[in-house]
């Protein structure tokens, strides 16, 4: 609930901001680039990520968050979603 109340509030900023062709924003909100962050995970990505998150990798803490968020290859779980935000925040990503 916390997440869908936070995503509402940023998808009222984007309103008035520039459209693509779509009639999407110009843009997607994309995490801040990490040195360590590799592009792609391969095979067993949500294993390797949650390992990631749990060894403290910022950006792995707060891909996991969106994917909690999003439902993406795991159940749609919104304290889980915002306890790996959290946990990225806490590291100023």
């Amino acid at each position: 609930m916390l997440v869908g109340f936070l995503l509402l509030g940023w998808s009222a900023q984007l309103q008035g901001l520039p459209q693509s062709d779509t009639g999407r924003p110009a843009f997607e909100l994309q995490p801040p680039p990490e040195a360590g962050a590799p592009e792609n995970l391969g095979d067993g990505t949500l294993r390797k990520l949650r390992r990631a998150a749990e060894l403290g990798q910022a950006w792995a803490q707060f891909r996991l968050a969106l994917r909690y968020a999003e439902g993406e290859g795991v159940a749609r779980d919104s304290r889980t979603a915002v306890y790996w935000f959290r946990k990225a925040a806490a590291q100023e990503y």
